[in-house]
């Protein structure tokens, strides 16, 4: 199943529960423990914050959206931690950290602190949220307790959110799982919303590797992993969820993470939950309860696994776009070392060619049929010079090395060519013909390729009319965009190759009568790294027409030296 058909039969299914629901009018909600019943039910988080050294001292921190930690006593903002210890002493700001509630996770920032905030022994950057998770360890300056959250929005003594709001949460995973471009950070957002949503405590994720078949744990929420892990046995759990692809639960007496301390009698309940991306097996999502001798609830299983099935496309996705990264990344390399003999050994090896062929021609030593064969390969020399001038060009534009910083003045460009090429006009008796309408304005652009573009189209235009014909140019400057039209009289394109003569090179007669070559390759790729478009179509009445449009936006501020007729 295309991951496109997983999200509309995934948003069928919320449409369908929020509308029987609102029928009913009955939502289900998660029963409270006893530990848990004097907690109330607005939306506001609850934590329980033990001191590292002494566990048994503890404070509790309530607050809705956000809060400070901190020692002033006296700014009503603050929550005081630790009131029987002289946290002064310790190196507690009196503003010394935010804790921040936002999109179902936890976030803690330093707020400049004197001696620093530190998260599982790694010290935070100045006001940069670092998420937060049940068990985590902070240290504000050398106090250092662990943090425990009694009650998180969306967990305790309300609606549960999969029931609450089932297409915000939806829209909320889809745009925190699905933005991530690295897999590090997808990973983590991944534990983050399981976290915030289900009560889960340690979470870890399982990758298939594609060629071997093996599952190896990708990422977790408490370890730093090494840059490889063994692969697991084909008999263990995460495994079997595999091969069976569905749900497996644990509730054995053990616990998925070596470190954790284990509890004679006591059971933790795990889910091994397969990552399917349609048909496609991409790893399994391990999830502990934080608690011990109880189970998740169906809602609860049920909202890890609309996780899990959003977090498989997101990963499956992610997977294809750093190897189409990977894939453009060699191909960069490939078409600068392309550049590099074009512009280096190709030129040497010609230029010495037809520089030996020229010292030969002027020795006036050869017979006529000698010096013809010498004046072809000077001819053929030159064109395969600016062959390879082309080819380096088009491979620079294709990795979009443009420089649009220089001021370019369009008419004068056209100006510049048009009395260049005159001499070629004349020759064929071709009257051009050229029309300015609108206030001329110069434009951002790299000056090199907007003038050699300019060059190929003109060229083509005096090249492909007849003798005595007519070439129009017309440039019209708007607010908008400028528009840069070129027609001619000549034999035009043949129709069966005209929707593609612009999208890759064809040499086999694309003309009726000539080759056009490289020239308008170039010039569309150098109009789409200026954002523009180019078209040419066939005229009613005979020839071709190429439309270039550049947007408005290009603009830059210039007063020209003498007024343009419009």
């Amino acid at each position: 199943m295309r991951s496109e058909d997983t999200i509309a039969r995934l948003t069928a299914e919320l449409r369908d529960e929020m509308l029987q629901e609102a029928r009913t009018g009955k939502t289900r909600s998660l029963p409270q423990t006893d530990s848990e019943a004097e907690v109330q039910t607005s939306v506001f988080c609850r934590l329980r914050l033990e001191l590292a050294q002494d566990p048994a001292t503890t404070c509790m921190v309530s607050f809705t959206g956000e809060t400070i930690l901190g020692r002033s006593e006296t700014d009503g903002e603050v929550s005081t931690v630790f009131l029987m210890l002289d946290t002064e002493q310790l190196g507690v700001s009196r503003q010394h950290a935010k804790l921040h509630y936002a999109d179902g996770a936890l976030y803690l920032l330093d707020l400049n602190s004197t001696n620093g905030t530190r998260l599982n022994g790694r010290r935070l950057g100045a006001k940069t949220a670092y998420p937060v998770t049940d068990g985590d360890t902070i240290a504000l300056g050398w106090l250092e307790f662990t943090i425990h959250i009694v009650n998180q929005p969306g967990l305790v003594g309300q609606t549960h959110p999969i029931l609450e709001s089932r297409h915000a949460l939806l829209s909320m995973i889809v745009r925190a799982i699905g933005a991530q471009r690295q897999m590090p950070a997808l990973l983590q957002k991944l534990i983050e919303i399981a976290q915030s949503h289900t009560p889960a405590q340690w979470i870890g994720i399982w990758f298939v590797d594609e060629i071997s078949g093996e599952l190896y744990l990708e990422g977790d929420s408490k370890s730093d992993l090494p840059d490889s892990t063994p692969p697991v046995s084909q008999h263990d759990l995460p495994a079997q969820a595999i091969r069976q692809g569905k749900i497996l639960r644990d509730n054995r007496a053990t616990s998925p993470q070596p470190t954790a301390q284990l509890f004679t009698g006591s059971k933790i309940e795990t889910l091994y939950i397969p990552l399917m991306a349609g048909v496609t097996a991409v790893g399994v999502l391990s999830i502990r309860h934080r608690h011990r001798d109880k189970s998740f609830l169906p809602i609860e299983v049920e909202t890890l696994q609309f996780i899990a099935e959003v977090a498989a496309i997101a990963i499956q996705n992610l997977k294809q776009y750093q190897a189409a990264r990977q894939d453009q990344f060699r191909l960069d390399k490939a078409m600068t070392a392309v550049q590099h003999v074009l512009k280096h050994d190709i030129r040497r090896l010609v230029n010495g060619i037809v520089g030996n062929a020229g010292l030969l021609q002027g020795d006036n030593q050869f017979d006529p049929y000698t010096n013809g064969i010498l004046d072809d390969i000077v001819g053929a020399g030159t064109r395969l010079l600016n062959v390879a001038d082309r080819l380096s060009s088009m491979a620079s534009l294709s990795q979009h090395r443009l420089s649009l910083v220089s001021q370019c003045d369009l008419l004068e460009y056209v100006d510049q060519l048009l009395d260049t090429l005159s001499d070629t006009a004349s020759a064929k008796g071709i009257r051009i013909a050229t029309q300015s309408t609108g206030k001329r304005y110069l434009i951002s652009g790299d000056a090199e390729y907007l003038i050699l573009s300019l060059h190929s189209l003109l060229d083509n235009a005096i090249r492909f009319s007849p003798e005595g014909g007519v070439v129009h140019v017309n440039l019209f400057f708007s607010p908008q965009n400028i528009v840069l039209r070129i027609s001619d009289n000549g034999p035009g394109i043949r129709e069966d190759i005209l929707p593609d003569v612009v999208k890759s090179y064809l040499h086999n007669h694309i003309t009726q009568e000539q080759p056009i070559g490289l020239g308008l390759e170039m010039v569309r790729l150098t109009v789409e790294a200026h954002l523009g478009t180019l078209h040419i179509y066939n005229r009613v009445e005979g020839g071709t027409e190429v439309i270039v449009t550049l947007p408005g936006h290009l603009r830059c501020e210039w007063t020209p030296a003498r007024e343009e007729a419009s």
